[in-house]
C-alpha cells in the first residue's frame, strides 16, 4: 500500500497531466503553451473556458475516470478543514433534511398517532407534550436516549472526530425512549370507542427502541463519504494544482470560479442525501402503572423517501396486541390492530420566526383496522383520521405544534383539545464537564 506521501504525490501528476489534456482541448491553437493556462484570450472567454475545465476535472475526479489512488476513507490524519466541510453541509439547512423524531409521536399516547419518522436525534433529548398547558394531569414527558450519546458519556469528543463517529455506525443505528407522566383515556388503549367507563384517566408508562435498518441522512456518515468528505478533500486537491499551473494574474479568477463549483456541488450533495430512503424498524409498549392488564406492546415500520423542494413521504405500518381487555365482559380478550399512516411533511418559512430555523408542516391520513373483530365480544368499528400540524420554533431548541384532527370516530376527540402544546431541548449531557469548565463547546447544542 502507498504511503500517504506516496498518494498524494500520485494525485498531484494524475491531476496536472489531466487539466493539461483538457486545456489542450479547449484551446488547440495554442500548441506550445496550451495544457498549463488558458491564454490570449478576452476576460469572458478565459472565464469561461477555465469554467469548463474546471467542470470537465472535477467530473472526470467524481466519475473516476482518473487513476486516482483510493484516499476515499476518513483517517485519523484527516484534515479539520475537511470535516469543517461535512459540518457545513450538514448545518446547512439540516433540519429540513433529516428524518428525525422526538417525541415518539406514533406510540407515544399523547401525541394522537401522527406519522413518526425514521429518524432519532443524535443527543439525549427532552420531550414535554401537553394537550392543555393547564392541567398537570395531561402532561406526559418523552425521554430519548440515543445509544451513541450514552458511549460518549466516556468519549466526550467522538461527534466531532469523524473517525470515531464512523466507527460507531452501529450506535448510531440504534435508539430508544421512554415516555411517563401521561393520563390518558381507556380508548388510547384498546383502541374501542363506547367504553363502560371512558371517562377514566389511566396512568401509563411508554416504552420504545428504534433500529434504523436502510439509509443513512447523516452528511457525516460513511455511506456519503465519496461524495461528502472525499469528494470535499479531493476539489480541495483539484484546486491546490491548478491554481499552480496558471499564470500569477488568472489565480483570483480560478479561485472564484473553484467557489463557485465548491457552492453547487454542496447544493447537489444535500438534495441527494434529502432524496434517499431510510428505514426503521421500532417496538415498543404502553403499560399501565397503577392497575393490572390492558398493557399494549406494538411493532412498527418507519419510511421515508424524500421528494425533493424540501418535503418528505412519511409512511408507518404499526402492529399492535393489547391485553387482557374486559370491557364489562366474563372473560378478558386481546385487541389486535393494524395502523396504517401516511404523511407530507415540509417546512417553510427558514428564519422567519427563529435565525436557522423553519416552520414544519406535516399532514396525512391514519387507518386503524381490527384485526380480529370475530374474537372481540362488543361491537368494534375500524377508524381513520386526517390531520394536519404545524410545528412552530420559539426558541433554538423548542417548537409549539398547533395539530387539528378530524375523525370518523365520534368518541376519538371526546376531552380532547387537539391544539397541543410541544417543548423540546436537545442537549449533549456527555459535554458537562466542559460546560463547567467554561468550555463553550459544552453548552447546549
Amino acid at each position: 500500500m502507498p504511503t500517504l506521501c506516496t498518494a498524494a504525490q500520485q494525485v498531484d501528476v494524475v491531476l496536472t497531466e489531466r487539466w493539461k489534456a483538457i486545456v489542450s482541448e479547449l484551446q488547440p491553437q495554442q500548441p506550445n503553451i496550451a495544457g498549463i493556462a488558458i491564454v490570449q484570450e478576452t476576460n469572458a472567454t478565459k472565464r469561461r473556458l477555465y469554467k469548463k475545465a474546471i467542470e470537465r476535472l472535477v467530473a472526470d475526479a467524481r466519475q473516476g475516470r482518473l487513476d486516482l489512488p483510493n484516499t476515499l476513507l476518513a483517517t485519523d490524519q484527516t484534515l479539520a478543514a475537511d470535516q469543517r466541510f461535512v459540518e457545513n453541509l450538514q448545518a446547512a439547512g439540516a433540519e429540513k433534511k433529516a428524518a428525525k423524531s422526538v417525541d415518539s409521536r406514533s406510540t407515544n399516547p399523547m401525541t394522537a398517532g401522527l406519522a413518526e419518522r425514521s429518524g432519532f436525534t443524535e443527543f439525549i433529548a427532552l420531550a414535554l407534550n401537553s394537550k392543555g398547558f393547564f392541567a398537570a394531569d395531561q402532561n406526559a414527558v418523552t425521554l430519548n436516549l440515543n445509544a451513541l450519546a450514552l458511549y460518549s458519556l466516556a468519549d466526550s469528543e467522538v461527534y466531532t472526530d469523524l473517525l470515531r463517529y464512523q466507527q460507531h455506525s452501529a450506535l448510531r443505528r440504534l435508539s430508544g425512549s421512554v415516555t411517563f407522566g401521561a393520563k390518558i383515556p381507556e380508548k388510547q388503549i384498546t383502541g374501542i370507542s363506547g367504553l363502560p367507563d371512558a371517562d377514566k384517566l389511566l396512568d401509563v408508562f411508554t416504552w420504545d427502541v428504534k433500529v434504523r435498518l436502510l439509509g443513512d441522512r447523516d452528511a457525516r456518515s460513511e455511506r456519503w463519504y465519496p461524495l461528502t468528505l472525499g469528494l470535499g478533500d479531493l476539489r480541495e486537491k483539484i484546486a491546490g494544482v491548478v491554481k499552480t499551473l496558471v499564470p500569477a494574474e488568472d489565480v483570483a479568477l480560478v479561485e472564484e470560479l473553484f467557489a463557485a463549483d465548491l457552492g453547487a456541488a454542496i447544493q447537489d450533495i444535500k438534495e441527494t442525501i434529502a432524496k434517499s430512503v431510510q428505514l426503521s424498524f421500532k417496538t415498543s409498549g404502553t403499560h399501565l402503572t397503577e392497575e393490572v392488564g390492558r398493557n399494549k406492546y406494538s411493532g412498527e415500520l418507519l419510511f421515508d423517501a424524500g421528494l425533493g423542494m424540501n418535503a418528505d413521504v412519511t409512511a408507518n405500518l404499526l402492529y399492535s396486541v393489547t391485553e387482557d381487555v374486559r370491557l364489562g365482559a366474563q372473560n378478558a380478550f386481546t385487541v389486535k390492530q393494524l395502523t396504517v399512516n401516511a404523511a407530507l411533511t415540509t417546512h417553510f418559512g427558514q428564519d422567519a420566526i427563529i435565525k436557522g430555523r423553519a416552520v414544519g408542516w406535516n399532514s396525512g391520513l391514519a387507518v386503524t383496522v381490527f384485526q380480529n373483530k370475530s374474537s372481540i365480544p362488543i361491537p368494534v368499528d375500524n377508524t381513520w383520521k386526517l390531520y394536519t400540524t404545524f410545528e412552530i420554533p420559539v426558541t433554538d431548541a423548542a417548537n409549539v405544534p398547533l395539530s387539528v384532527v378530524y375523525s370518523n370516530d365520534p368518541n376519538a376527540l371526546t376531552k380532547q383539545k387537539y391544539v397541543t402544546g410541544f417543548v423540546g431541548i436537545n442537549y449533549d449531557f456527555s459535554a458537562l464537564g466542559k460546560l463547567f469548565k467554561g468550555d463553550q463547546a459544552g453548552q447546549a447544542r
